[in-house]
């Protein structure tokens, strides 16, 4: 098995990038297509139920800049950052993700959302069980229970001046993610959370 989502957390500490919002690979829906015709893994379908309003002191980055926008399967693997992530996600039912990246006033801290969409419910909790099963049910140093979420969980971490707060829950066929970096005190275990209930709480 590859590295988990909460062990990734130092490598988003020495890079100060987010954990899975490393590249995407958007794919245009067809100019006036009507909605019968939008095909299955279409992200255009996901960008709409994903939260785009700024959180309190930050700028929603433009796609181009913080690599985010369409997550196709290829891209969702890569951001993993393990050899059978591919293999894990399509045996999910992965059809779709979107990510977000908004950057503080002062463009010190980050926060990344990621939403992925799979076939069902059930692949989303495999996903999730896949990536933070074991702080989920185990806990450790630095995980939190996330408020108001049953079954999310969160993790601090970080090193070298740098503070990384991520949460990770699903809903429905849903799996959100939030990934919150930058210099200590960094964007703050509450900004992250309030981030990942707003888009939870639009998908439910």
């Amino acid at each position: 098995m590859g590295r988990s989502w909460w062990q990734r957390l130092g490598a988003v500490a020495l890079c100060c990038a987010s954990v899975l919002a490393c590249s995407s690979d958007e794919a245009p829906a067809p100019d006036a297509a009507p909605a019968t015709s939008v095909p299955p893994g279409d992200p255009a379908v996901l960008e709409a139920l994903v939260l785009d309003e700024a959180p309190s002191g930050f700028t929603l980055a433009a796609d181009d800049e913080g690599r985010t926008g369409a997550t196709d399967l290829a891209a969702a693997a890569d951001d993993a950052g393990d050899p059978g992530a591919t293999e894990a996600l399509a045996g999910a039912g992965f059809v779709r993700g979107w990510q977000r990246l908004w950057v503080s006033e002062d463009d010190e801290d980050e926060l990344f959302l990621v939403v992925y969409e799979f076939a069902d419910p059930g692949g989303a909790a495999t996903f999730f069980e896949r990536t933070a099963g074991e702080p989920a049910t185990g806990g450790g140093e630095g995980v939190f229970e996330v408020p108001g979420l049953p079954g999310a969980v969160g993790v601090t971490g970080g090193g070298d001046g740098l503070s990384v707060v991520a949460a990770i829950a699903t809903t429905g066929p849903y799996l959100v993610q939030v990934i919150g970096n930058g210099p200590e005190p960094g964007p703050g275990q509450g900004t992250v959370v309030a981030l990942l209930s707003a888009q939870v709480e639009r998908l439910t």
